[in-house]
C-alpha cells in the first residue's frame, strides 16, 4: 500500500533521537503497527501530553493494510514489514517534548530479509511434493487422533452404570463428545449425576 503512516512512541530515550538525523538511512527489523490516520497516535492513550514522546510520519510504499483483520478497526491499522528500510526527511522537536520525525521508505539496493511468499513458490498441484504430503499428513493426524478419543470415549460410556453416577473426569470433549454424553448417559442411562472435571 502506498500511502503516509504514522506511529508513535512513548519514552524513547535520547541516544534513539541521534539515530534519525535528516538524511540517515535506517532499517527497522521489526514488525510496525502504524494507523493511516495521524489522530489516533496523538491522542492521551499513546503518547499522553508529557515525557519524551516520538511521532513517526512515514511515507510507506510496502505497508500492509490490515485494518479488515485488526481488532481495532477505527485505527485503520496498517503494518510496516520486518526490514523496513528508510531515510529521514525531516525532524523536528516540538513543545512539550514532542519529536515529530518524517520517515521516507526507500527501497534497499541489497535483499534484507527473503519474501515471505511468491507465485514462483506455490507449488504445481500436477507434481506430488513434500508440501503436499505434509497437508495431508496434518489433515490425516487430526482425523486419527479424533477417532481414538471417540472410541476410547465410547468405552467410558459403556461402563457407566444405568441411574448410577457417571465418571468422565479428565476428558477434554467437543462440543460433539458432550452431544454424545448427554445422549448415552443423560437421556438414555438416566445417570443422576455426571462428573466432568478436567
Amino acid at each position: 500500500v502506498n500511502v503516509t503512516v504514522y506511529r508513535g512512541v512513548k519514552d524513547i530515550i535520547e541516544s534513539e533521537h541521534e539515530k534519525y538525523k535528516v538524511g540517515k538511512r535506517l532499517v527497522w527489523w521489526g514488525f510496525s503497527s502504524c494507523s493511516a490516520i495521524r489522530d489516533v497516535f496523538e491522542t492521551d492513550h499513546f503518547l499522553e501530553q508529557s515525557g519524551i514522546r516520538t511521532l513517526f510520519i512515514i511515507d510507506s510504499i510496502r505497508g500492509k493494510d490490515i485494518r479488515n483483520h485488526s481488532y481495532f478497526r477505527k485505527e485503520n491499522e496498517i503494518i510496516l514489514l520486518p526490514a523496513t528500510q528508510v531515510e529521514v526527511i525531516r525532524y523536528e522537536q516540538q513543545e512539550n517534548n514532542l519529536h515529530v520525525i518524517h520517515l521516507e521508505e526507500i527501497e534497499s539496493p541489497y535483499v534484507l530479509l527473503e519474501p515471505v511468499s511468491s507465485e514462483k513458490e506455490i507449488p504445481d498441484v500436477k507434481k506430488p511434493s513434500t508440501w503436499t504430503s505434509k497437508v495431508r499428513t496434518a489433515i490425516i493426524f487430526p482425523t486419527i487422533i479424533a477417532r481414538y478419543r471417540t472410541a476410547q470415549l465410547n468405552e467410558c460410556i459403556q461402563r457407566c452404570k444405568p441411574q448410577a453416577a457417571a465418571y468422565l473426569n479428565g476428558r477434554r470433549l467437543s462440543k460433539s463428545d458432550l452431544e454424545t454424553v448427554v445422549q448415552q448417559v443423560m437421556i438414555d442411562k438416566q445417570c443422576q449425576a455426571l462428573f466432568l472435571r478436567e
